[in-house]
């Protein structure tokens, strides 16, 4: 059986894709789809500097917004974001 090569690339990184907390989850999603990502860091302002607060993916999309036949026009990522913990 004959075996072929296949390079591997160190890991490509890149900036964080960000919204606030009242982006309604149709734009997050455009976003989503736009960047080629799965999730969006949810950040605030606090003490005058971006903090993340939470993340919005989307599965989170998904499951919480698409399969009970609610309103991404509505919905923001606030209202379905995971949480971080407080520092």
């Amino acid at each position: 059986m004959a075996t072929k090569r296949i390079s591997v690339n160190a890991p490509k990184l890149r900036d964080a894709m960000t919204v606030e907390p009242d982006t309604p989850l149709v734009q997050c999603a455009w976003l989503m789809h736009d960047a080629n990502v799965g999730s969006l860091v949810v950040t605030a302002l606090r003490n005058g500097q971006r903090v993340p607060i939470g993340i919005v993916t989307d599965r989170d999309i998904t499951i919480e917004v698409v399969a009970f036949s609610l309103d991404p026009n509505v919905i923001t990522a606030g209202d379905i974001m995971a949480r971080l913990p407080a520092p």
